[in-house]
C-alpha cells in the first residue's frame, strides 16, 4: 500500500523546488546588470519512483511517481564561444592598440591638414627662390632666416614629442606588465577558492563567474589558452575545476619554452599552474626607472609559489614536474629571459613594445616609433650637410665686399648643438639641429651669390689641406690650366691627380712630407690608398660678381627639390624621401584601422553570440518568475488538498453510529 503522507510529501517537494526557482530567477534579475555575470538555472529532477524494485515490493500498479527536487544550480555558458571570443579579444587589443599608436604619430606629424614637415619645407624652397631674385634685399634675407629657422623648429618638435610619446608607451609598457601580474594572481586566488569548494559537491557559479571575467580581461594584453582540469573529490561532472593558462603565439599554438638554451623546446610554457597554484610574473628590467629610452630586448618571466616566493620547479602538459629553467650549469632557476622577438604572442602587450621599440634576434633596433625618429634624423642630418656644402660654395655679401672666399664651416645655415664631431654620426640630428650662429649673427653671410670666374691657374705647393672631392671623376691626363677648370675646383684650390682617379664623394688628406692624397673611407675602401697630386691655385675674376647675383641661392633650392641625397641605405630626393615615411605610416594606419575594424566585428559578433546564451533577459527572467509562481501556488494548494484528505481521515472518519 501507498503510504497515506504519500501526497504530502510530493506535494511538499514542488513546492520547495519552485522556490529554489523562484529564488535563483531573484538573483538573476538582481545581477541583470553585473559584468561578468551569467544566468543561472535550476536543474529539475524527478525524484526516483515508488516502490523501487525487490523482492519485497508492496502489491501495486506500477511504480509512483515521487515529485522533483533540484538537481544542480547551473551557468547557462558556451564553453567553446569562451574560447572564440579570447581568440579575437586578443587580436582585436593587439590591432586597437597599434591604431591608437599610429593615430598619435599622424597627429604630431600633421601631414593631413598640411601643416607638417612638408608644408614648413616647401615654404623655405620658396623663400629660397624669392632669395635667388632679389639677393640684395635685406627683407628677402630674412624671410630666409625666418623660414630656416622654421624648418628646424619642426625637426626638433617632431623628434621631441615622437621621444614624449616613447617614453609614454615606456611607462605604458611597465603598467600593462604591472596588470598582466595582478590579473594572474587574482585568477590564481579564484583557482584556489573553486578547488577547495568543488570536492564538497558544489558548484561555485559567482566565483566561475568572476574568474572567467579575469581571463577575458587577461586576453586583451596576449594570446592564452585555458585547460580545465578537474579538482577531484566528490566534484559534479559539469563542475569547471580548476584552470591552467597557457602562453599561445599568433598561431594559436603553445609556446614551447627553450629554457636551457639547447634549441629544444623543454615544456608548454604556463603563466598559471592550477594543479600547484604557481604562477609567473613578468617584467621589464631593460626599462629604467629614468627618462631615458632604451630599446627592449627581453622579457623577463618569475616563477612564483601561492604565497609569493620563489620557485624553480613547474609541470608540464602531462602534470609532471620539471624546471622552471636552468643556467648554463644545469641548475634550476626560478627565472630566465625570453627575447622580444620570440614573444609573438599577439594582445596589447606586444603592440606596445613593438611601437615602443625592441632589438631583434639580428641585434637591430626595430620598432614604429625608432623607425620614425631614426629617418627624421637621417632626413634632417643630409640635408643640413649638403645645405651647408653648398652653401659654403657660394658667395655671401660679406665674402663679396672682402674678395675672397675661406670655404669654411663658420658661416654654415645650419649646425646641431652640441656639435657633431662625426660627419657619419647623424643620431639625434631632428632633435639638435639649429640656425648656425654665424647666419643668426648677420644675414649678409646668407651665400645667394655663385662662385666667381676663374680666369687662370697659378701652380703654388699648399700644403695640409683637407679637400671633399664633388665633381664625378678625375682624368688623370688633363691640364687644369688648359682643360675644363669647373671639374677641379674644390673650394678655393683645384686638384691635378696624377696616378688614380677620384670617385665622387671620397674624402682624403694631403700628406705635405710624401705629396700624397690618403683616402679616409675605410668602409668603401677596405685597404686606404693614395694618389699623387698637384695643386694649381685659381686666380678669381670678381670684376663679374656682384651683390645682384642670386645663382646660389637656386642651387641652395635644389637641395630640397632636386639634389640627390643619402639617406641610410637610399638615394632620393628630400622630398620624396619624406613622402616615403608618411606614404609608409600612412599604409601601415590604414592597415591597423582597418584589422581593427575587421577583429572588432568579429569580437562583437561572438560577444552577441555569447550574451544571447549566457546575458539575463529581465523578459525571460519575468516569463520564469511567473511560471515557477504558479507552479509554487499550485504545489501549496495540492499541500491544502492532501491536509484536507488527512484531516477527513483523521477527524470525520469512523463517526457513524456514534
Amino acid at each position: 500500500m501507498v503510504s497515506t503522507f504519500h501526497g504530502l510529501n510530493t506535494a511538499y517537494r514542488g513546492l520547495m523546488t519552485q522556490q529554489s526557482a523562484l529564488y535563483v530567477t531573484g538573483h538573476n534579475i538582481a545581477n541583470a546588470n553585473t559584468p561578468g555575470y551569467t544566468r543561472q538555472r535550476v536543474n529539475f529532477e524527478t525524484t526516483d519512483a515508488y516502490p523501487a524494485p525487490s523482492r519485497n515490493r508492496p502489491n501495486i500498479p506500477g511504480q509512483l511517481g515521487t515529485g522533483v527536487q533540484a538537481g544542480e544550480i547551473q551557468r547557462i555558458r558556451d564553453h567553446f564561444l569562451d574560447i572564440q571570443y579570447r581568440g579575437q579579444n586578443s587580436k582585436l587589443g593587439y590591432w586597437e592598440a597599434r591604431a591608437n599608436a599610429f593615430s598619435q604619430i599622424e597627429d604630431i606629424m600633421n601631414e593631413l591638414n598640411n601643416e607638417g614637415l612638408a608644408n614648413t619645407i616647401d615654404k623655405f624652397w620658396s623663400a629660397l627662390q624669392d632669395l635667388s631674385t632679389e639677393p640684395n634685399e635685406e627683407g628677402t634675407r630674412r624671410v630666409v632666416l625666418q623660414q630656416g629657422i622654421a624648418v628646424a623648429d619642426t625637426f626638433n618638435y617632431l623628434s621631441e614629442q615622437l621621444q614624449v610619446v616613447q617614453k609614454d608607451y615606456k611607462n605604458e609598457i611597465k603598467v600593462t606588465a604591472g596588470k598582466i601580474n595582478s590579473l594572474i594572481k587574482q585568477i590564481n586566488s579564484v583557482n584556489q577558492q573553486i578547488k577547495s569548494i568543488e570536492p564538497n559537491g558544489y558548484l561555485p557559479n559567482d566565483l566561475y563567474d568572476e574568474r572567467d571575467r579575469l581571463v577575458d580581461e587577461l586576453s586583451t594584453y596576449m594570446n592564452i589558452e585555458v585547460e580545465k582540469k578537474p579538482s577531484g573529490g566528490l566534484s559534479k561532472d559539469i563542475a569547471d575545476g580548476y584552470f591552467n593558462i597557457y602562453l599561445l603565439d599568433d598561431a594559436g599554438k603553445r609556446i614551447n619554452i627553450d629554457t636551457d638554451g639547447d634549441n629544444a623546446g623543454d615544456y608548454d610554457f604556463k603563466l598559471l599552474d592550477g594543479k600547484t597554484d604557481r604562477y609567473v610574473e613578468i617584467s621589464f628590467p631593460e626599462l629604467p626607472d629614468t627618462s631615458d629610452v632604451n630599446p627592449i630586448e627581453h622579457i623577463h618571466f618569475t616563477n612564483r609559489n601561492k604565497d609569493g616566493s620563489l620557485s624553480t620547479k613547474t609541470t608540464d602538459a602531462n602534470g609532471n614536474e620539471v624546471d622552471f629553467a636552468t643556467d648554463s650549469s644545469a641548475v634550476a632557476q626560478s627565472s630566465f629571459n625570453l627575447k622580444i622577438e620570440d614573444f609573438n604572442s599577439p594582445g596589447s602587450l606586444k603592440s606596445f613594445v613593438e611601437t615602443y621599440g625592441y632589438i631583434d634576434n639580428n641585434g637591430n633596433v626595430k620598432g614604429d616609433l625608432p623607425q620614425i625618429l631614426d629617418e627624421l634624423d637621417h632626413m634632417a642630418f643630409s640635408f643640413a650637410e649638403r645645405f651647408n656644402e653648398i652653401n659654403r660654395l657660394g658667395w655671401s655679401l660679406s665674402e663679396i665686399n672682402a674678395g675672397s672666399n675661406d670655404y669654411d664651416t663658420s658661416f654654415d645655415f645650419f649646425e646641431f648643438d652640441p656639435v657633431k664631431t662625426d660627419r657619419y654620426d647623424y643620431k639625434g640630428a631632428a632633435y639638435h639641429i639649429r640656425i648656425g650662429s654665424g647666419i643668426m649673427a648677420d644675414l649678409s653671410n646668407i651665400a645667394a651669390a655663385g662662385a666667381p670666374i676663374i680666369s687662370k691657374y697659378e701652380e703654388n705647393n699648399k700644403t695640409g689641406v683637407t679637400f671633399t672631392l664633388n665633381p664625378p671623376g678625375y682624368d688623370h691626363d688633363a691640364d687644369p690650366s688648359t682643360d675644363n677648370k669647373s671639374n677641379y675646383l674644390i673650394g678655393s684650390e683645384a686638384i691635378y691627380s696624377g696616378t688614380e682617379e677620384l670617385k665622387n664623394g671620397i674624402d682624403y688628406t694631403i700628406d705635405p712630407e710624401t705629396l700624397t692624397v690618403t683616402i679616409k673611407d675605410p668602409s668603401k675602401y677596405p685597404e686606404p690608398y693614395t694618389v699623387k697630386y698637384e695643386i694649381y691655385e685659381p686666380v678669381l675674376d670678381l670684376t663679374q660678381m656682384g651683390e645682384g647675383d642670386g645663382s646660389n641661392a637656386l642651387e641652395l633650392g635644389k637641395v630640397i627639390s632636386d639634389a640627390q641625397l643619402h639617406f641610410g641605405g637610399s638615394r632620393t630626393t628630400l622630398r620624396s624621401f619624406y613622402q616615403g615615411v608618411i606614404g609608409e605610416m600612412g599604409v601601415q594606419a590604414y592597415e591597423a584601422n582597418r584589422m581593427t575594424t575587421n577583429t572588432g566585428i568579429l569580437r562583437d559578433s561572438v560577444e552577441n553570440k555569447r550574451a544571447s546564451v549566457s546575458n539575463v533577459s529581465l523578459d525571460e527572467e519575468m516569463t520564469n518568475m511567473i511560471q515557477f509562481q504558479h507552479a509554487y501556488n499550485a504545489a501549496a494548494r495540492m499541500i491544502t488538498l492532501v491536509d484536507e484528505t488527512l484531516d477527513r481521515i483523521i477527524n470525520n472518519m469512523g463517526l457513524v453510529g456514534r
